[in-house]
């Protein structure tokens, strides 16, 4: 298809009855077997004929959506669609002021971001580098955040209307868990499928899966980790090839570890926040009989409000407004031990925010 950014798009009025259902189309055009594909900066030229199988085709456009839609919606300005496509979750976002794709068929991750299923892809906005997320507040609400290379806010829009939301699918994900958490950098999961077992380990700073639903085996309990359950799988970091070893131990504080193939360690973050597990008592060391999930009761705490908490996002993304019986404070991250929740309010009073350790009572909570 010939570009020229000169012309206006020739849209046949009959056939698109708003701007909306134009987009809806649109981002749906690769489930009909569509692929416009645009510039950042162009327009398409005649979208009449591109879109005319599927705009004349409801059903087809009900079915595809209906197979393949993990959640759609619009907000003022944007339609997203967060979709399946065989084994990989792709997006497409669509602007409606400039009416181009901003995103198509991008690669999509699920995570947790601030206690929300976020999906996550990387593309550009105006030439620039820029990352794309999609949080799901519930059923009926939706958010886009796009951000920049730096993580600033380049738009930050609640939804105006959930056409299909089947979050509850990707959720379900959860009973084949065997194992998932957060550190500061990575998202790790380690699930079983039809007696397998898979790992993904993605960087929540790049947003690039570095680990992506490879084969995961039981670790051997070697020192220092006699009593903890370890999954390894391989993968390439950097350009090298690398095993991530995911561990818990019998307290429930979670590790990830990245090797090089000489048993060199590259790596190691400790791991925060909410854990969800499923260990099979097959996998337990000799002697530990339960592998513990409680939640970690040190908080490295910072006051302020809604403008301290978006500074603080810049820097760390899943920090969120929180309480305990010390009263409201934005959570930056909790921990097992109060050395770890210490080691990050060192990093948040260096940043200059005023920051403390609070123990929470986990039984008041």
């Amino acid at each position: 298809m010939n570009s020229r950014t000169s012309q206006t798009p020739v849209v046949s009025l009959s056939k698109v009855a708003s701007r909306v259902t134009l987009a809806t189309a649109f981002l749906l055009a690769s489930s009909v077997g569509l692929t416009p594909s645009f510039a950042a900066d162009e327009k398409p030229i005649s979208l009449e004929t591109e879109l005319a199988d599927a705009v004349e085709s409801p059903v087809l456009l009900s079915q595809a959506t209906a197979e393949n839609t993990i959640l759609l919606f619009t907000t003022n300005r944007y339609t997203v669609r967060v979709y399946q496509d065989g084994n990989q979750t792709l997006m497409n976002v669509y602007d409606a002021t400039f009416d181009i794709n901003r995103q198509f068929e991008a690669p999509t991750q699920f995570t947790i971001l601030n206690n929300q299923g976020t999906y996550i892809s990387t593309g550009s906005f105006a030439g620039l580098q820029a990352r794309y997320e999609v949080s799901v507040i519930n059923a009926q609400q939706a958010r886009l955040l796009i951000r920049d290379g730096s993580g600033n806010s380049i738009s930050n829009e609640l939804s105006t209307s959930v056409s299909i939301s089947r979050v509850d699918t990707q959720e379900q994900d959860d009973q084949n868990t065997i194992l998932r958490f957060n550190t500061a950098s990575y998202a790790v999961h380690v699930f079983e499928r039809e007696g397998n077992r898979f790992m993904n380990v993605h960087n929540r700073f790049t947003a690039m899966t570095e680990v992506n639903g490879q084969a995961a085996n039981l670790a051997p309990n070697e020192a220092p980790y006699e009593n903890a359950v370890s999954y390894v799988s391989s993968g390439t970091r950097n350009g090298q090839p690398v095993e991530y070893f995911a561990r818990i131990d019998a307290a429930g504080s979670t590790i990830l570890e990245i090797f090089n193939i000489n048993r060199q360690r590259l790596f190691q973050e400790p791991g925060e926040g909410p854990i969800t597990l499923n260990i099979p008592s097959a996998d337990l060391p000799v002697g530990v009989e339960t592998i513990g999930g409680a939640e970690s009761a040190y908080v490295a705490a910072v006051f302020g409000g809604q403008e301290t908490l978006n500074e603080l996002q810049r820097f760390y993304p899943d920090a969120f407004m929180d309480g305990a019986r010390q009263g409201s404070f934005i959570n930056v991250g909790f921990f097992p031990n109060r050395d770890s929740a210490e080691a990050r309010v060192f990093e948040l009073r260096g940043r200059g925010f005023n920051a403390r350790v609070i123990f929470r009572d986990i039984d008041f909570r």
